[in-house]
């Protein structure tokens, strides 16, 4: 039980932080809908690596870490979390301003990351102890509730735009969150140069860069 509350105590403080700043505040019900299709989307998760198997090349150890880092990890993993994001806000009578697809993405990631979370405490914990939940809590956390945050954005931005535009926002939404969580994956695992001191930067720019897309999506601005 310690493990599961290590996990749901940080996420609720982020979710409880996004829910603060609307506005117009989102009925409970849509709010853990959104995060119960997070922790589903980990189910999505399992049948998407079947369908699309996980590549490892035979060419050194750095170039599956690249691999590993934006296919079999980011690109699988986000795929997974759209997916379920559209599947349960898109339609939803609430989301009913450009916000909501930040509040509604930030759940997602949240409810993936929690399952996540779980699942490496109690692989982890014996050996490492709380150096696991203080690190996925400071940075995996917030990494996956930021980027839901910022495919929400975008997914926000399509559905209120009409027109062809629609699809360039859903892929943007989808191609600048693979590509930044296959940074912040390859930055972990390369081997040949050091660039764990990327982690903490590149979250700190995601909270600014969600924040900022507060702003606009809650004064009627431009898409940046």
């Amino acid at each position: 039980m310690l493990l599961v509350a290590s996990s749901f105590i940080p996420a609720l403080f982020i979710a409880v932080f996004f829910y603060i700043l609307d506005k117009n505040k989102e009925p409970f019900y849509y709010l853990l809908r959104a995060f119960l299709a997070g922790m589903a989307s980990i189910a999505l998760l399992v049948v998407i690596i079947i369908i699309l198997p996980d590549i490892k090349l035979v060419h050194g150890p750095d170039r599956n870490a690249l691999i590993d880092a934006f296919y079999n990890a980011a690109f699988k993993e986000e795929l997974a979390k759209m997916l379920l994001l559209l599947l349960s806000t898109w339609r939803a009578r609430h989301f009913d301003e450009w916000y909501d697809g930040i509040l509604y993405g930030v759940l997602v990631g949240l409810g993936f990351a929690f399952i996540e979370n779980v699942k490496y405490f109690y692989e982890f914990f014996a050996d490492n102890g709380w150096y696991v939940i203080v690190g996925r809590t400071v940075f995996s956390m917030p990494l996956h509730a930021l980027l839901g945050g910022i495919m929400g954005y975008f997914v926000g931005k399509s559905k209120f735009s009409t027109g062809p535009d629609r699809i360039q926002w859903l892929l943007l939404a989808f191609v600048i969150t693979v590509v930044v969580h296959g940074l912040f994956n390859f930055s972990l695992t390369v081997g040949v140069i050091n660039l764990k001191w990327l982690i903490l930067p590149l979250v700190f720019i995601l909270w600014v860069r969600v924040l900022s897309y507060k702003k606009v999506t809650q004064s009627g601005g431009a898409a940046g």
